[in-house]
């Protein structure tokens, strides 16, 4: 596969990316990831500041938020 049919097959995935609609999507769910990082000490979950669930929701709240910029990043160029 030379480089010229990469380019048109990512074509279309670069051109929804460039959207505001697929911005937005973007952006909710880096929100939603942030959030969950954030909701232990929003909600004030017992156990402590740093308390296991609050490490958990943490780890993957960051987690999360880092996966779908990545995905959003990378959209076409990701094997499914």
């Amino acid at each position: 596969m030379g480089s010229a049919s990469r380019i048109t097959r990512h074509a279309p995935a670069e051109r929804a990316a460039t959207t505001s609609r697929a911005q937005a999507v973007e952006a909710l769910a880096l929100l939603t990831g942030l959030c969950l990082a954030a909701s232990p000490w929003i909600a004030g979950f017992p156990g402590g500041t740093f308390s296991r669930l609050a490490i958990n929701n943490l780890i993957v709240g960051i987690g999360y938020a880092l996966l779908i910029r990545h995905r959003f990043r990378n959209r076409g160029h990701v094997v499914p």
